[in-house]
């Protein structure tokens, strides 16, 4: 599993409204920027973190990443 290319990196603004399209459950940044410090703990009682990478000084995910974190958290 390799590193995403550029292209695919989104910001954690845009990835917030993301979350919207995928659940229909609003949330900001700061809830996924604190998804990855934290993480959130799943049905069988594990603790599961969003997975980003830093660039430059700013904070990103992928569309990939980001569903793979929905489908943990259950």
């Amino acid at each position: 599993m390799g590193k995403p290319k550029d292209e695919e990196y989104i910001k954690l603004s845009k990835a917030a409204s993301l979350v919207y399209e995928i659940t229909g459950v609003s949330r900001t940044a700061w809830a996924l920027q604190k998804w990855h410090r934290k993480g959130r703990v799943n049905t069988a009682g594990k603790i599961v973190k969003l997975k980003i990478a830093r660039r430059l000084g700013r904070v990103y995910t992928t569309r990939k990443w980001l569903i793979e974190f929905i489908k943990a958290v259950g």
